[in-house]
């Protein structure tokens, strides 16, 4: 839903506080409202530096699609 999430204290699962949704490590949700797992983005190491290719998805909706799109 676009919240920001954490990883538990345990380090088992992803968490988004304010909605409940619990993810496990590899995205998946585990429980809560969330209708989606955690997106994924494109990833690369170059030169020693890990670089992200960074998307903004459209909240609170089954199906990843770019927002805008």
């Amino acid at each position: 839903l676009g919240c920001s999430i954490d990883l538990t204290a345990d380090k088992k699962l992803f968490s988004c506080p304010c909605h409940t949704s619990n993810f496990e490590l590899s995205g998946a949700t585990q429980s809560g409202p969330s209708p989606r797992p955690m997106d994924t983005l494109a990833t690369r190491v170059k030169d020693g530096w890990v670089e992200v290719d960074f998307r903004k998805f459209r909240q609170g909706t089954a199906d990843k699609k770019e927002s805008g799109a």
